[in-house]
C-alpha cells in the first residue's frame, strides 16, 4: 500500500474516515468516528432525548504490510462532545449532542461528490473527499419535542483534516449562557491518570506569543479554565505532546458575537478545548429566527521525526 489521502469504511451505526495529514509522519493515520447514538425520552431528565449522529473517540493508525493498523491500543480523542453543547438560562443541564434533546431529521452523504449510502456496510474505500450532512432539532430540555432550534453539521474531510460547518436557527427566544460550538476533547494522559503516557502537554493560540505548560491537571494559564470569560475572539488553537508527537490544530472561522468565549479544560480526564460562540457566562438573548453560523476546522496527526 502506497501511502494515499483517506478511506472510508462503514459498519452498523459507524463512519469511519481514515486521513493522513500531509504534516504527518509517513503512514501514519487518524480514523475519525462519526457514530449514531440513540437514547429515548424517558422522564424529562438529562442525557436522554437523543437521536443523532456524532463525532466520537479518535484513534491513531499506521501503514504495514499493504493495511492499516491501530497503532495505540487507546483512543487519543475521547467520547465527549465536539459539535455542539447549548446551555440555555434556567435549564439544569446543556442541549445537544452528548447532552441529548436532539433528533436527527435527515442526513445527506457525497463520496467524491457522488451520493453514497453510508448505511451499508462497506470495506475500506479510497477517496478524496467524504462529505456527511446532518440535520436535526434541538428540543426543549425537559420535553419530548418542544423545538428550540434547527441545527445543521457538515462535515468536510478532504486534503488531510475535517471542516465543519454548522448552522442553528433559533425558533424560540431564550438566554443563552453558553454556546459550545466548537471543541476538541482531547486527552492528557492514556489512561486519565498522572501515571499514564503523556499525550499532550503543551498549547499554544493566535492570541499570545507564548507556548503553555499543560502537562498537569488543574494547571493554570492565561488560556486554561480559571480564565475562561477573559479570552475572546480566538481563531486558532494548536495542542501537542512534546514526546508522543500527537498534535491537533484548531481553526475557528465565524463573525464573533461580543460574549464568545474560549479555554483549555483542566479536569483530569482532559486538556479540551472550548470555545463559546456567545454568552459567556453573563448570556446573550437570541431572537426568533436568529441564525448562527461557523465553521472548524481540524487537522489532526502524529508526528516525531
Amino acid at each position: 500500500m502506497n501511502q494515499r489521502q483517506m478511506f472510508v469504511k462503514t459498519t452498523k451505526d459507524n463512519v469511519l474516515v481514515y486521513v493522513s495529514s500531509p504534516k504527518a509522519d509517513d503512514g501514519c493515520y487518524v480514523e475519525y468516528c462519526l457514530r449514531h447514538l440513540v437514547k429515548p425520552y424517558t422522564d424529562g431528565g438529562t442525557y436522554q432525548n437523543q437521536d443523532l449522529w456524532r463525532l466520537y473517540e479518535l484513534y491513531t493508525y499506521k501503514e504495514e504490510e499493504n493495511a492499516i493498523i491501530k497503532d495505540k491500543p487507546y483512543c487519543i480523542i475521547n467520547w465527549g462532545e465536539w459539535e455542539c453543547a447549548l446551555e440555555i438560562k434556567d435549564t439544569p443541564d446543556f442541549h445537544g449532542g452528548f447532552h441529548g434533546y436532539e433528533h436527527l431529521t435527515k442526513i445527506v452523504t457525497k463520496l467524491d461528490g457522488k451520493d453514497f449510502d453510508f448505511e451499508k456496510e462497506t470495506d475500506l474505500t479510497e477517496a478524496k473527499k467524504f462529505e456527511f450532512i446532518h440535520y436535526s432539532n434541538i428540543y426543549r430540555q425537559g420535553t419530548k419535542d418542544e423545538l428550540v432550534a434547527e441545527h445543521v453539521k457538515h462535515y468536510t474531510f478532504e486534503n488531510g483534516y475535517l471542516s465543519l460547518k454548522q448552522e442553528l436557527v433559533w425558533h424560540q427566544k431564550v438566554t443563552i449562557l453558553f454556546a459550545y460550538l466548537a471543541m476538541l476533547p482531547i486527552r492528557r494522559t492514556s489512561d486519565d491518570t498522572p501515571a499514564g503516557e503523556q499525550l499532550t502537554d503543551r498549547v499554544k493560540i493566535d492570541k499570545f506569543d507564548e507556548i503553555f505548560d499543560i502537562t498537569k491537571e488543574g494547571h493554570n494559564t492565561k488560556v486554561s479554565m480559571q480564565h475562561e470569560k477573559e479570552l475572546q475572539n480566538v481563531s486558532y488553537a494548536k495542542i501537542w505532546g512534546e514526546k508522543s508527537g500527537f498534535t491537533a490544530e484548531m481553526t475557528i472561522n465565524c463573525d464573533y458575537l461580543p460574549t464568545n468565549t474560549f479555554a483549555v479544560q483542566n479536569a483530569d480526564c482532559y486538556n479540551k478545548l472550548y470555545f463559546s460562540y456567545a454568552g459567556g457566562g453573563v448570556g446573550h438573548t437570541v431572537k426568533i429566527g436568529e441564525k448562527w453560523q461557523l465553521e472548524t476546522k481540524y487537522e489532526i496527526y502524529k508526528k516525531l521525526k
